[in-house]
């Protein structure tokens, strides 16, 4: 079973619990329970994008949870997203391909939110 939690410290410490501290635990409980609808409407939100920054690095993503409990049509679903918000095309030219000579790299990031 994976654990999920918010830490919000002792009385004495100040911890400002922000909307995502709140609503990742959520999605990795659902991914592991099976609350299929509540993914769906979850990643329907603006709100959406900002839990999915914080968890996109981490070694295990709510789409394995899923998997892992029996869940693929869930970790599909969750793979489909994690999909669409990392559409990211980098693009490098060297300013001397067009302008002739010397100089700077140009970085051309496009970030697709489908």
């Amino acid at each position: 079973m994976f654990c999920y939690g918010v830490f919000v410290g002792l009385p004495n410490q100040e911890k400002q619990l922000q909307p995502v501290d709140i609503l990742l635990p959520l999605v990795y409980a659902a991914a592991e329970t099976g609350a299929k609808q509540f993914v769906e409407i979850f990643f329907c939100l603006p709100v959406a994008k900002m839990v999915f920054e914080e968890y996109k690095n981490n070694f295990v993503l709510p789409e394995h949870i899923a998997e892992g409990n029996g869940h693929e049509e869930i970790a599909t679903y969750l793979r489909d997203i994690t999909k669409r918000y990392m559409i990211c095309f980098v693009l490098f030219f060297r300013s001397f391909f067009f302008f002739g000579g010397g100089g700077g790299v140009f970085l051309f990031v496009f970030i697709l939110n489908l």
